[in-house]
């Protein structure tokens, strides 16, 4: 197993590293690897159900969708990543969560944290998450993956990721809401962040019987990029991807409380209706607004400007229903 180090806190290439070496190199492969403030979601969620979108798009948190399943979380400096990319046999136990989040718990109990497995996936200490699990396969390989959540700002984490699925109606996998930790919390000793890794990586390749090291070439960091630019940053995998849903929300305003549902195909709003809305015309522009408009803080807001003979105060009105239903 050969430890590659990425060299890069750039939660594009970090994600499309991962998929490139699983579609492109033949080695077993484990990986460690921090993100700067992100939101990422699993492959089958809907992005706008995970997420609280006003505050993500006012403080320029990207939301990247992932290749694995599972469920939405937070990444940010204080927070380790890690991934195991290795070869597997067609029809044997190609996913096996615990023997790759094994040497990550010894790890840790190796430092006085009582951390066990919980569920199929996560590790949690003290009945608390500090780590979710995903994995995907592709052909004759698998992704295991993991985050370790160090010293996060677990109140900046509530605030980002805040579950709404009961607004929606659709396929997409919701995330399991669970109340988490911060390993640093529970250390016996204090630990930074970069000693805390570099142990973890010693701990791994001792455990795989494996110490070889690696870095990506330049003609492989090429080509990570170039996916990170054509998958991993556009609207069409990140929010387009999401499976297709209907939302539907009671709306107070000062035109009375009356009901918008949106119908979202590849991210877009698709259909708008609006029931109980006894102002026809702020009715009829909702419509024009909302409709063919992304579903993501912003773009129904920005076509305002298109109606420049708008009342001021209906104007104003207009903006408060758009917030509530982004």
């Amino acid at each position: 197993m050969i430890f590659i180090n990425k060299d890069s806190l750039d939660p594009w290439f970090n994600l499309a590293a991962e998929e490139y070496v699983l579609k492109n190199r033949s080695e077993d492969i484990f990986m460690l690897w921090q993100n700067t403030a992100c939101v990422v979601i699993g492959k089958h969620q809907n992005a706008m159900g995970e997420i609280n979108a006003q505050f993500i798009a006012e403080n320029n948190i990207p939301v990247i969708r992932r290749i694995t399943g599972g469920g939405t979380v937070f990444h940010d400096l204080n927070n380790l990543n890690y991934t195991f990319v290795t070869n597997c046999q067609a029809g044997g136990n190609q996913v096996d969560f615990k023997k790759y989040t094994l040497p990550v718990i010894t790890y840790l109990q190796s430092l006085g944290v009582p951390a066990q497995i919980s569920g199929k996936s996560n590790i949690t200490v003290d009945g608390l998450k500090v780590s979710g699990n995903a994995a995907h396969v592709f052909k004759n390989r698998t992704i295991h993956h993991g985050t370790l959540l160090f010293d996060t700002d677990l109140n900046l984490l509530e605030n980002i990721i805040q579950p709404s699925m009961q607004d929606f109606d659709s396929k997409a996998i919701p995330s399991v809401k669970a109340k988490v930790t911060n390993i640093s919390s529970h250390l016996a000793r204090p630990l930074s962040m970069p000693i805390f890794t570099e142990r973890l990586k010693k701990h791994i390749q001792r455990h795989f019987q494996h110490e070889q090291s690696a870095q990506f070439t330049v003609e492989e960091r090429e080509k990570i990029n170039a996916l990170a630019n054509e998958k991993y940053k556009t609207w069409d995998w990140n929010f387009g991807y999401s499976p297709d849903y209907m939302l539907t929300k009671n709306i107070e305003s000062d035109y009375g409380v009356f009901r918008i549902s949106l119908s979202v195909h590849k991210g877009i709003v698709a259909k708008c209706e609006v029931e109980g809305l006894h102002n026809a015309h702020l009715a009829s522009l909702l419509i024009k607004l909302l409709k063919d408009s992304p579903h993501y803080p912003g773009p129904a807001s920005r076509k305002i400007e298109n109606f420049a003979s708008i009342d001021p105060a209906l104007l104003k009105g207009l903006e408060k229903i758009l917030h509530q239903l982004i």
